[in-house]
């Protein structure tokens, strides 16, 4: 993925942010990474409101540092590492975040209020730059290719298992 795509996204993830008063977040979940990173990695992200984000990589460090634009790719060894990085109102994607995993969160970020970050990521995916709507459009012009193919595959199949079938004297 371009780098400037991840700028622009981190951009306006951030924005979105300040927007909703929320300090930093931390993304966990994979659709979430990816789309902020440009890598599907076993990681955390923070991102500030203000400031540049950290990809902390529990498997895969080599993987991050050489796929993600992301200037600061750091190992994680233990969830312990993040409460330095945090502090106010952090956000977290509460709509797929396991309960199990956000009361984990919240026992380790005693001192930080924990509130939803999903509507901001999900308001920021949901404006596609041309980079994206480029990739929309070839997908879209791979598929039209395929349906208008389906009619004649799904002919040549019912022609063979009619051929099968009479041989066998099914029909």
């Amino acid at each position: 993925m371009p780098a400037d795509e991840i700028e622009r996204r981190i951009v306006g993830f951030q924005a979105g942010l300040v927007a909703a008063g929320i300090d930093c977040a931390v993304i966990v979940e994979a659709s979430g990474l990816v789309y902020l990173t440009g890598v599907m990695a076993d990681a955390h992200l923070v991102v500030p409101a203000d400031g540049a984000p950290v990809l902390l990589v529990r498997r895969g460090l080599e993987r991050g540092e050489a796929e993600s634009p992301i200037a600061d790719v750091q190992p994680l060894g233990s969830l312990k590492a993040l409460p330095p990085l945090l502090a106010g109102r952090v956000g977290l994607e509460l709509d797929v975040l396991p309960a199990a995993r956000y009361l984990r969160y919240r026992d380790l970020l005693d001192g930080c209020e924990l509130v939803d970050v999903s509507d901001v990521l999900l308001a920021q995916r949901a404006i596609k730059s041309s980079w994206e709507q480029g990739r929309i459009d070839a997908a879209a012009a791979q598929l039209a290719v395929a349906f208008a193919a389906a009619p004649d595959l799904v002919a040549e199949q019912d022609r063979k298992s009619t051929r099968l079938n009479s041989s066998h004297g099914y029909i």
